[in-house]
């Protein structure tokens, strides 16, 4: 959500997929890329066509996505295999 110099909302999303997902860390790159994941529960709307990793495996996976800086998705993918996985963060490279 970002909000102009007044105060008004000028933007906002939703993104999930089909079960339960949680954003536990997001950022803003140097070129004003957002970039947010988490563990999720689902199999479906999630991921982009191509991605990494376009399968959900387990009962819980964990989830990475980046928006551009006109907030428009370029990629998400599932990250991890069969066990149930946990996730602390991410580093962004300089």
């Amino acid at each position: 959500m970002s909000f102009d110099k007044d105060g008004k909302k000028v933007y906002a999303t939703y993104y999930g997929g089909s079960d339960k997902d949680e954003i536990y860390v997001l950022k803003i790159d140097k070129n004003d890329n957002i970039w947010f994941g988490g563990p999720t529960k689902s199999a479906t709307d999630i991921v982009t066509a191509g991605a990494i990793n376009e399968l959900h495996k387990g009962d819980i996976d964990v989830f990475l996505v980046k928006f551009n800086k006109n907030k428009l998705r370029e990629w998400a993918t599932y990250i991890g295999g069969k066990k149930w996985k946990k996730f602390f963060g991410f580093l962004l490279k300089k």
